[in-house]
């Protein structure tokens, strides 16, 4: 993947009509690489990315889980007789997650966030990205695209006390035109973002009547699948990757909020307007606090 230069900056960052059995049968599933990598579970560094065990994918109208022998992932799932269309993560209201998928077929599936878990375990951390795949009747792999472009963001505490990090909202503000990203017809939406001015929650700011888009972005933040993300005083620090669902990004407004919903910080980064593009992790500058 080229690496895009912004302010001197590199920004970086199947299954049946009739649903899923163990009976006869896998089908492999290969993700695109986003920067040389492919999914789910982000190492330190991201191009290593894998999937994770267990998580489940929508194919055909039916949830089938993410399974592995140690050398490849795969579905079990019997021969499908029919086209497969399958959508990554299937509709999810659990672990920190909060998501809804509109199957569409042919006329295209929507992906639509409401909240993502960034789950921080050893060696890296784990977030969904959603993805989906089509394949002729009979395939016996399913090759994912990506619905979104990445970000990469550093999160660091410079202050005399260490935080436990319980949320965290990212919201992306515009004053360009926006399209939503995706590919072929089947697109992924955050539940909050479209033409407004960045007032009330959105952001929690009222300072810049130009931006005329916004997407917020909410993260669970996790350790281990347990609520809470420590950052120790003066210079603790984490870095993740969040999707990104926009065409075009001027400003970052990032709000940190404890396990009690209390606000711990508020901050903005200014970028050159970002032509953001699907399928690419951009690395935004350390967000200090």
């Amino acid at each position: 993947m080229k690496t895009t230069k912004i302010l001197s900056i590199a920004l970086l960052t199947a299954l049946l009509a009739a649903g899923c059995g163990k009976d006869n049968g896998r089908i492999k599933i290969l993700a695109e690489p986003m920067n040389r990598g492919a999914k789910i579970m982000i190492p330190a560094e991201y191009n290593n990315a894998t999937w994770v065990v267990g998580e489940n994918i929508n194919l055909n109208g039916s949830s089938c889980a993410v399974c592995s022998d140690g050398g490849s992932y795969y579905l079990e799932v019997e021969s499908s007789a029919v086209a497969m269309n399958a959508v990554y993560p299937a509709a999810l209201a659990s672990g920190g997650n909060d998501l809804d998928v509109a199957y569409g077929g042919a006329s295209g599936n929507r992906v639509v966030l409401r909240r993502l878990a960034v789950n921080f375990v050893s060696g890296g951390h784990q977030v969904m990205f959603p993805m989906t795949a089509h394949a002729a009747s009979g395939s016996s792999t399913l090759r994912f695209n990506h619905l979104t472009a990445g970000f990469r963001l550093t999160l660091t505490d410079t202050s005399a006390t260490g935080v436990t990090l319980g949320y965290v909202k990212v919201v992306t503000q515009t004053d360009a035109a926006v399209r939503p990203l995706g590919i072929d017809g089947d697109t992924a939406v955050w539940a909050v973002q479209g033409p407004s001015l960045p007032s009330g929650e959105v952001g929690d700011i009222n300072d810049d009547p130009q931006m005329k888009y916004c997407s917020e972005m909410n993260f669970a933040m996790q350790t281990d699948g347990v609520a809470g993300v420590a950052l120790a005083a003066r210079g603790g620090s984490r870095t993740f990757c969040v999707p990104v669902t926009v065409s075009s990004v001027k400003k970052l407004v990032v709000t940190g909020y404890d396990l009690q919903g209390r606000q711990l910080f508020v901050k903005s980064k200014t970028l050159a307007p970002v032509d953001v593009q699907r399928n690419r992790m951009y690395d935004i500058p350390t967000v200090e606090f």
